[in-house]
């Protein structure tokens, strides 16, 4: 049985959701961000949930960064 939660946060004052997902026969697990239709993925290796936020924060400032072309 697949394990999956989410965490919320906010970047630029938009909410959003952190899709955590345990990874099958691997170390630590995969979280997904939806930004405006595009999925953000990356693997958290149990680094716990402060630095899982600030990780998904970082990705989602710069995706919204490189989308305006800052």
């Amino acid at each position: 049985m697949e394990e999956v939660w989410s965490k919320t946060f906010e970047v630029e004052g938009r909410t959003f959701e952190a899709v955590c997902m345990r990874r099958p026969f691997r170390e630590g697990f995969e979280v997904h961000i939806d930004v405006d239709g595009e999925v953000l993925t990356f693997a958290e290796l149990g680094f716990g949930d402060s630095a899982l936020l600030e990780k998904a924060r970082a990705m989602v400032e710069s995706y919204l960064k490189t989308k305006r072309g800052d």
